[in-house]
């Protein structure tokens, strides 16, 4: 019991690590296609990696998320520090509101083996990137770095960005962990219809 508690840390620390990691390398990723501004991208794959992130490690990793989300706005090169750590607040608070209810609501399964886990997954993932998408474009137009007629606008591109990160990258991360590698490529019925929902 003793050499469990020693170790917890370390594997958090890991964890917050290779999260802060992942989201930098997704946001890199996204950012290479920006929208309405160099913030501003239709594909942001880090929404996806945080959300799966928070379910299969919970929530005491969140900080990778921050640090993430700080480390990628800090090299954009014109935002301020203010600015961009409340972009990253908002990066970090919606995948864990977004965890928080999926756990609470349906006591979701990372799995998707359940249709009412389905059916949540593709409510309350985009939902809570509502929070994202309002709290980082609120943060550029209080920096200056937004105009008031592009803000409509930008919000729509920012959380379509990060719904598509989500929808995509969620269910891809969370079926690879929940499967083993092996049977992945054997369908069964449960995850043919899996694959055709998040799919389409």
């Amino acid at each position: 019991m003793k050499q469990r508690l020693e170790k917890l840390p370390t594997v958090l620390i890991t964890r917050i690590l290779l999260l802060a990691a992942a989201y930098f390398v997704g946001g890199k990723l996204g950012l290479s296609i920006p929208y309405v501004s160099s913030s501003i991208t239709l594909f942001w794959p880090s929404s996806g990696i945080a959300l799966a992130a928070l379910l299969v490690w919970r929530l005491s990793c969140w900080p990778g998320i921050f640090l993430g989300a700080l480390a990628i706005n800090l090299t954009i090169g014109d935002l301020t520090l203010p600015v961009a750590m409340a972009i990253a607040f908002g990066n970090t608070v919606g995948p864990i509101v977004g965890a928080l209810l999926l756990k609470q609501t349906v006591g979701f399964q990372n799995s998707f083996v359940r249709g009412c886990d389905v059916t949540a997954f593709l409510l309350i993932g985009p939902g809570s990137m509502f929070l994202t998408a309002s709290m980082g474009v609120f943060a550029l137009y209080a920096g200056g770095n937004l105009s008031t007629d592009l803000a409509s606008q930008a919000w729509l591109g920012w959380w379509l960005g990060d719904t598509v990160g989500v929808l995509v990258f969620t269910p891809l991360l969370l079926f690879c962990t929940t499967h083993q590698m092996t049977s992945i490529f054997q369908l069964s019925r449960t995850k043919l219809e899996f694959v055709l929902v998040m799919g389409s």
